[in-house]
């Protein structure tokens, strides 16, 4: 659903910017300033008071090599400065930690623990509500939006959530205690509730 979300406000600036001037069509880049992102971004114009958007980059928090993306529409009610907009898209990165710890205790005295971790980086993604304002004119400029989470991924993820869970056996020799276990932090905010800030310059 999210893959034809963005292939069709792709497809409708494109298609909106070969039927009129380039002057329509606006290039940022975005920064995420709580969630630490940054992505390049487009911007087209319907006209004096709604734009499309739609950008693609990188999560650089953990270098998690991670996807960030959104598209949406921007209202401008006076033109131009203050402005409103819906997104849809990747709200945050969070990491995730599983991993496996054995702890020995032989019956002849001394301790072996030993164990292997393995790092995975899945997003949440969903819609946001931004209010915010725009500097930008012709010659380019910055643009700032406070972005309240709306929907998200994040709120019945099972997939993030942390867990631990520990077993004990015993031989003739050693006890041995066996920890599965699964933690995850957000960078960023969290679910539904949660707000994040959005920086973009245009050139």
């Amino acid at each position: 659903m999210k893959k034809i979300l963005l292939i069709s406000f792709f497809s409708l600036a494109t298609s909106l910017a070969s039927a009129s001037g380039l002057n329509d069509l606006t290039y940022s880049l975005e920064m995420g300033a709580s969630n630490y992102f940054i992505a390049p971004s487009t911007q087209y114009s319907i006209n004096n008071h709604i734009k499309v958007s739609a950008a693609a980059g990188v999560f650089l928090a953990e270098v998690s090599g991670s996807v960030y993306y959104d598209a949406g529409i921007i209202f401008y009610p006076f033109n131009r400065g203050f402005r409103t907009s819906i997104n849809y898209g990747t709200h945050v990165v969070h990491e995730k930690k599983t991993g496996t710890v054995r702890d020995v205790d032989f019956d002849i005295g001394g301790r072996s623990v030993a164990g292997d971790d393995h790092y995975s980086f899945p997003t949440s993604t969903g819609f946001s509500l931004g209010l915010g304002y725009d500097w930008a004119n012709s010659q380019g400029g910055w643009k700032i939006d406070l972005m309240y989470i709306l929907t998200s991924s994040a709120d019945n993820s099972k997939e993030i959530e942390g867990f631990s869970n520990t077993s004990t056996t015993r031989n003739e020799f050693s006890t041995t205690t066996t920890t599965n276990f699964s933690q995850s932090s957000s960078m960023g905010p969290g679910g539904s509730g949660d707000a994040w800030l959005k920086l973009s310059y245009q050139f």
